[in-house]
């Protein structure tokens, strides 16, 4: 039996930890805390995207606007000024049918998350 156990742990896949996962897409990131928004860039980046960041969503629509390839619009739901997390997201689906787009945050008040309104 030890000489099984023995062969088991070698043969055994390696922790889960211990595997980092990589990406090739490009991110566009919009966060308007520079420390969260650095994070974000700083965590993307280490597994391998490229990413694009952005302060707010008049700047990501002018990123988007650049014609560059990007994969992900990566934003938060809570953003001051300008254009909203909503507003973005349905601009996005209007000019790039094809970005997908990932909405989060750290806080969210009770809000209608649908691009109807």
């Amino acid at each position: 039996m030890p000489a099984l156990a023995t062969k088991a742990k070698e043969t055994a896949a390696p922790a889960p930890h211990e595997i980092a996962p990589s990406g090739a897409a490009t991110v566009l990131t919009v966060e308007h805390d520079p420390f969260l928004r650095s994070y974000a860039v700083m965590s993307l980046q280490t597994l391998g995207y490229q990413v694009i960041p952005a302060v707010d969503g008049r700047e990501a629509m002018q990123k988007l606007q650049t014609g560059k390839h990007i994969d992900l619009l990566f934003t938060d739901i809570v953003m001051p000024g300008g254009v909203n997390r909503l507003e973005l997201a349905g601009l996005v689906r209007k000019t790039r049918p094809e970005l997908r787009v990932l909405l989060t945050s750290g806080y969210a008040p009770a809000v209608n998350c649908t691009t109807d309104q």
